[in-house]
């Protein structure tokens, strides 16, 4: 079940996002247990861009992939038209 917080609006003051935290942490205590769902944008927000460049962690792990079809990061692959199954 999840639950609002008290206010949606961005121009929010402290004590209605201090009441929100507030909210918030009693969630937190009385859970079982946290899932948290995320896609790349979270990687890529710790520093992690090998989804979206060719950098250093991109080309330990997926080097073979950019030298065989070019790819810059980790995304071009996962859509790549490859030349039979066997190549995917």
């Amino acid at each position: 079940m999840s639950t609002m917080l008290l206010n949606c609006n961005t121009s929010m003051d402290f004590a209605v996002h201090r009441q929100n935290v507030q909210v918030l942490l009693g969630k937190i205590a009385e859970a079982d247990a946290i899932l948290v769902g995320a896609a790349a944008g979270m990687s890529a927000s710790c520093g992690f861009n090998f989804f979206y460049q060719n950098d250093a962690m991109f080309k330990q792990y997926l080097g073979d992939f950019h030298q065989k079809y070019g790819f810059i990061g980790a995304f071009n692959g996962f859509y790549y038209r490859y030349p039979s199954p066997e190549a995917h």
